[in-house]
């Protein structure tokens, strides 16, 4: 499932931009209404919209496994997550925990 679009080359990230809530709301629903899916990976979350989007989704589907790996920074050292969408993945992390 595609949650960002990144415009990066060998020396750095030029641009950022999350895909809308819309769309990722769109693919969980199509991909997690077609096949049973027991397990999860959440790699990028650019932004908290993108993470409310995925727990929202998530939590209403609860698949078995859910692994949070999320990418926060590019190869170039370049940032590819907002300060804000860093809190959602934590404040979200914590949630799912209690």
């Amino acid at each position: 499932m595609i949650t960002a679009v990144i415009a990066q080359n060998t020396r750095g990230v030029a641009r950022v931009e999350p895909v809308s809530a819309t769309m990722i709301r769109t693919q969980l629903d199509n991909l997690l209404g077609d096949v049973a899916i027991d397990a999860v990976k959440i790699g990028m979350v650019a932004s908290r919209e993108v993470a409310e989007t995925l727990a929202a989704g998530l939590i209403a589907r609860r698949p078995r496994w859910i692994v949070l790996d999320p990418v926060m920074v590019a190869k170039s050292g370049d940032r590819l997550v907002d300060d804000a969408g860093l809190a959602a993945v934590r404040d979200i992390r914590y949630r799912w925990l209690t």
